[in-house]
């Protein structure tokens, strides 16, 4: 009994420096993924994806920098400073205006980590459909371009459309969570059939930008975004992180 005990407390110890090890020394950026495919989104509309960046390290690291490589993508407001176990939020949006077919956009990160500045790159990929009625192709449609919320409009049903000969689920890819919420009648749609998904606004519509990325489960080159903008939606303002990069060094 003494040794099972023994033992025990043994691994307690280890599995107790092991998790100090990971987030112990320098500080260690790593983001839960770079990289992020729409598929196909109709033309003229915004949509947002949000990439995670968290610190593996033991000391504090900045985002001294968050830059776009055209004019077609923003970058809201992002807390600088990341500490030791958080995550940072770095969101991109894409405007689809003047766009056409497959397009590949992508920003740069400039993060400070003990004093030395590395730069990471983060893209996404979609296809802009140009048609008049979007999402015209395709396996998997839907009856609208995009879903639109007034201050009388708290949610809305959307038909998603099954154009394959055999039985499909319905995955959802990703969505925010704290924007909106999504409910289903069913994800298992049969062939050539429909199934409804309501969306549920969780903040105004003047703050409200978000997107539903939607594929048929193992098939990627049926996954669409459905865009989900609020009436009025109004960008907000960004700032600089230089400051909070100088508080820092203090």
């Amino acid at each position: 009994m003494k040794i099972r005990l023994l033992f025990s407390i043994t691994i307690l110890v280890v599995l107790i420096g092991c998790m100090n090890d990971a987030l112990s020394g320098d500080p260690k950026p790593e983001f839960s993924s770079k990289e992020f495919e729409f598929g196909r989104i109709p033309r003229g509309v915004i949509v947002p994806h949000i990439f995670y960046l968290k610190n593996m390290g033991g000391d504090s690291l900045v985002i001294s920098k968050v830059r776009s490589h055209c004019g077609c993508t923003s970058i809201p407001v992002i807390d600088s400073i990341v500490y030791s176990g958080d995550s940072v939020a770095i969101e991109l949006q894409f405007r689809s205006s003047g766009y056409r077919g497959s397009t590949k956009k992508s920003a740069s990160v400039n993060i400070i980590a003990d004093t030395m500045e590395t730069l990471e790159r983060i893209y996404f990929h979609t296809y802009v459909d140009t048609n008049s009625t979007p999402f015209t192709y395709g396996e998997l449609a839907t009856n609208i371009g995009y879903v639109k919320f007034d201050t009388k409009t708290e949610s809305q049903e959307i038909a998603l459309f099954s154009r394959v000969a055999a039985e499909r689920n319905i995955r959802v890819v990703n969505y925010q969570s704290e924007r909106i919420e999504l409910s289903w009648t069913e994800t298992k749609i049969a062939p050539k059939d429909t199934v409804i998904l309501q969306i549920t606004r969780l903040l105004p519509p003047e703050q409200l930008i978000a997107s539903v990325t939607l594929e048929m489960e193992g098939f990627q080159n049926t996954r669409i975004t459905l865009p989900v903008l609020g009436e009025n939606y109004k960008q907000p303002v960004k700032r600089s992180v230089r400051p909070a990069q100088q508080r820092w060094k203090k």
